[in-house]
């Protein structure tokens, strides 16, 4: 498995499904004059598009109640600096947050366990999706007449008070449909009308529903409230997917004198503490005497042993036991339940990516990934190794460790559980979801039951020493590929 994932894809989803629909402010138009006499639609919609003119900051906060596929809630809040070009955004669901900061080409995201800036085509994607939302967040009125030219003709003010006008959308059912199916269009697709999401076409993508109200301050012609509701209907893998949700935007426009950043490095993850040990390893080796330089040896093999079974075997006490001696227990206990607990979380962060990147996550669930993730540790567990020899390599300051691994074949099971089930979609017994829960269930179970062993292979792990009895290495996929052997394709994409 990789050493570094990206965690943008919830992220991504968060912003196409939340439809955020926001509004900036600049510290605009100095004082906007308190208009006493009665204005028309058309004249709050002029004010408000100068106000919203020349914005230099804004911070939103919203919350979001999903209905369909499933009911659920969110809330968050997100700054964006226009003079700088930066945004920072938090979004809060019941297993975490997610925290996402944009400079100008760059995107950083962060689950709290790992924390890992974009590249590549997620990048790209990630940049796209925020230039969109920050053009909506700028004024959203502006941003839907992009898809509705009439959209301004069809505002009518609901509500007036002292402090506020509040305007709402009114338009017949096929136009509302047409509005965000044209909306989510932009949001899946490139422009060169490639989909984010493989397997989802334009042409199966349908508008649902549509409402939209505003609230304008009468005061600075600012927005200060929008409640909007989302839905649309889209196809994927031969399945029909509905959203929809319903979602209330709070607005205060230059009032922020600098947003929140982030950082690779500035949250003490298990996987940054790993990083930050190797890259300020001190690692200078005198040996004097040949006993000392064989005590090394001997220790960065113990070491070895002691981490494949805190991560492969996941027994922190074998690591404990076999991690050469220090005067700090505390920190060595520690140190393994971190390796334990980096090596499932990286694995399932990986599992997942895997599956969105093949565009099946819909068909996978948290439970099912933690499924997955203890039948695969009991497949694990089956595996057997041996630490056979380890040598010291005086020209590069560290140690080689030979360890012999009989692991098995992740390709193999894969075929075994795939076959018949190929059988039964080419006789039309089964539809592609179907076949692709069946392949998940089927799979997990596989890995709970006996396993065939691969012949013995050996994998050369390169050891560093950093201190009294403090070792690390350099790669463990040196050794975790000997454990599992895995197709090409699943190789790229776990």
């Amino acid at each position: 498995m990789k050493n570094s994932f990206y965690f943008t894809t919830l992220v991504i989803f968060m912003l196409i499904l939340s439809g955020c629909n926001n509004e900036l402010v600049d510290e605009t138009t100095a004082e906007a004059e308190t208009v006493s006499e009665v204005l028309t639609v058309e004249e709050i919609v002029d004010e408000l598009m100068k106000s919203h003119d020349n914005l230099k900051n804004y911070e939103v906060s919203f919350e979001e109640n999903v209905k369909l596929p499933e009911e659920y809630k969110t809330e968050g809040s997100m700054q964006v600096d226009l003079e700088n070009d930066q945004s920072y955004l938090e979004n809060i669901e019941d297993d975490g947050t997610t925290i996402m900061f944009r400079d100008k080409e760059s995107v950083i995201v962060s689950t709290g366990e790992f924390t890992e800036s974009s590249t590549g085509q997620e990048l790209e994607q990630l940049l796209m999706i925020i230039q969109l939302e920050q053009e909506m967040h700028s004024n959203s009125i502006s941003f839907y007449q992009k898809y509705d030219p009439d959209f301004t003709n069809r505002l009518s003010l609901l509500e007036e008070n002292d402090e506020y006008y509040v305007l709402t959308y009114d338009a017949e059912p096929e136009e509302r449909e047409q509005l965000i199916k044209d909306v989510m269009i932009d949001y899946y697709f490139n422009e060169n009308g490639s989909s984010i999401f493989p397997g989802i076409a334009q042409d199966e993508l349908e508008g649902k529903e549509f409402a939209y109200k505003i609230h304008v301050a009468k005061d600075t012609f600012l927005t200060i409230e929008v409640e909007e509701t989302i839905g649309y209907i889209f196809s994927t893998s031969g399945e029909n997917m509905e959203w929809e949700a319903t979602s209330n935007y709070i607005y205060s426009f230059n009032e922020t004198d600098q947003i929140k950043t982030l950082a690779i490095g500035n949250e003490n993850t298990a996987k940054e503490e790993e990083s930050e040990e190797i890259t300020s390893i001190e690692n200078s080796n005198t040996y004097e005497s040949d006993p000392e330089k064989e005590l090394h040896v001997l220790e960065s093999k113990l070491y070895v042993d002691a981490l494949i079974q805190a991560t492969v075997f996941q027994d922190v006490e074998a690591f404990v036991n076999l991690h050469p001696y220090s005067e700090d227990m505390e920190f060595v206990r520690k140190k393994g339940e971190n390796h334990q607990k980096m090596f499932n979380d990286i694995f399932i962060s990986d599992f997942m990516r895997g599956f969105n990147e093949n565009s099946i996550s819909h068909f996978i669930s948290d439970e099912q990934a933690s499924e997955f993730l203890e039948a695969f540790l009991s497949a694990l567990s089956q595996t057997r190794y041996y630490t056979e020899d380890a040598i010291y390599d005086e020209m590069n300051d560290l140690f080689l460790v030979s360890v012999s691994i009989e692991g098995f074949s992740m390709e193999k099971l894969i075929t075994e559980v795939l076959l018949p089930i190929a059988y039964r979609i080419e006789n039309g017994e089964l539809s592609e979801s179907q076949a692709m829960e069946m392949y998940i269930t089927n799979l997990t179970k596989r890995l709970r039951e006996p396993i065939v062993l691969e012949a013995p292979s050996t994998a050369e792990v390169l050891v560093v020493r950093n201190g009294d009895s403090h070792y690390e290495v350099l790669m463990q996929d040196s050794y975790l590929s000997h454990f599992v052997k895995w197709t090409e394709q699943e190789t790229e994409a776990w």
